[in-house]
């Protein structure tokens, strides 16, 4: 488990990066929604609190997550691209 988490530091596919991002996401959203907006509704606005659908965590995460892996994907490529260039110019030098 831990080789594929050091796998996923250097990982270019964003849909690679994805599907960890989004089950991750998914999974705190679905639990702490619910205590956030019951703080929200009860605590702080005194009224009474309403079920909120599963789905609206769903949605969140899925937003959130096609965005967050594409920029880490993005850095990845990037990074990359600056270590093959540095290694190239090294090897041209020796």
């Amino acid at each position: 488990m831990n080789d594929y988490f050091n796998k996923l530091r250097t990982e270019t596919n964003w849909l690679k990066l994805f599907i960890p991002i989004f089950i991750g996401m998914t999974i705190l959203l679905v639990f702490f929604t619910p205590i956030v907006m019951y703080i929200i509704e009860v605590i702080i606005k005194k009224n009474e609190y309403g079920e909120h659908p599963i789905s609206y965590a769903i949605i969140i995460s899925l937003i959130y997550s096609i965005i967050l892996s594409g920029v880490i994907s993005y850095r990845h490529k990037k990074e990359k691209s600056k270590t093959d260039q540095t290694t190239g110019d090294q090897k041209k030098t020796d």
